[in-house]
């Protein structure tokens, strides 16, 4: 059968797919965000260890 004659079963995979696919789009801003964060955290770090090298 092909999948054009069954369309029960191509909206149910629809369905899972704009699931999966919307997990995706989650999970890749949750990915961004922690990257930013790290990227911050890193940039006060620095900032930090060159203003008490300079202080010394």
């Amino acid at each position: 059968m092909k999948q054009s004659e069954n369309p029960q079963q191509n909206l149910k995979h629809r369905v899972k797919n704009q699931k999966i696919s919307k997990s995706n789009q989650e999970n890749k801003a949750n990915y961004r965000a922690k990257i930013e964060t790290f990227q911050q955290c890193k940039q006060y770090a620095t900032q930090k260890h060159t203003a008490e090298k300079i202080t010394e």
